[in-house]
């Protein structure tokens, strides 16, 4: 049986992750406000999702959003804007101590979506981009399995991981340019629902400056939200999902 003391820790521990993820998160959003790109921090201050998560993946989250924030604070002082999507993830792709293949910036523009993603698919880094075709609150994104919160075909989808375990593989040593068509990513639980037109455009691999070795991959996107609504409708609908928003989602 667990003693009340160890009860207390625990307690702690969680209010005390929940503290940082707050403030963590609220930085994260005015950053984006600076550029003027609203992330949405949480919209319950209970952060029903976050606290659900057992306390090594909530770490995870912590680390990341550390990450990031020293990332972009890095970008700005040396003189360049969050919004210069080539600046930021050069500096990203140098904070992880990795290295890219050399025609990856080739494919990097300020209008696409550039991720980063570690080996076992989680995602490391994501630019301004990404936000700006979203409508989850960051503890959705970090707390909630992707494929709960968007929905993309299945052909779509099989072929996103078959061009992975490529890109993965020993052979693959440049940047490879995706030649599919335009596809539909729909958001299931968001206040907005955003539909998306979405077309990958190219996947390179990451080296492990130390070992050599892989350790993640770069895919990079363009989206157009086809389904854009005003600003006021914008504040209506966060305001109608923020009091019916509920922890029904199954959590990681």
């Amino acid at each position: 049986m667990q003693s009340v003391s160890a009860k207390s820790v625990q307690v702690d521990e969680d209010e005390s992750s929940a503290c940082l993820f707050k403030e963590l998160a609220s930085r994260v959003s005015a950053l984006g406000a600076s550029i003027g790109v609203r992330i949405i921090p949480f919209k319950n201050p209970s952060l029903p999702f976050f606290s659900a998560l057992e306390s090594q993946k909530k770490q995870r989250i912590i680390t990341n959003l550390k990450n990031f924030i020293e990332i972009c604070e890095a970008t700005i002082a040396e003189g360049h804007s969050l919004r210069d999507s080539k600046s930021l993830v050069w500096k990203a792709i140098k904070y992880f101590g990795l290295r890219p293949p050399s025609d990856l910036f080739n494919f990097v523009e300020n209008e696409e979506v550039v991720e980063i993603y570690e080996t076992d698919n989680y995602q490391a880094f994501r630019n301004f981009r990404f936000f700006e075709l979203c409508s989850y609150s960051l503890e959705q994104i970090y707390s909630i399995p992707w494929t709960e919160l968007w929905y993309r075909d299945e052909e779509a989808m099989a072929g996103m991981i078959e061009f992975i375990g490529q890109c993965l593989g020993s052979d693959q040593t440049k940047t490879a340019a995706i030649h599919k068509p335009t596809h539909k990513i729909t958001e299931l639980a968001s206040p907005f629902k955003f539909e998306l037109n979405y077309k990958t455009k190219g996947i390179a691999p990451l080296w492990d400056n130390s070992s050599g070795q892989k350790a993640g991959f770069v895919i990079i996107s363009v989206g157009e939200i086809l389904n854009q609504i005003s600003a006021s409708e914008e504040e209506r609908k966060l305001l109608e999902y923020s009091k019916n928003e509920r922890p029904s989602l199954q959590l990681l």
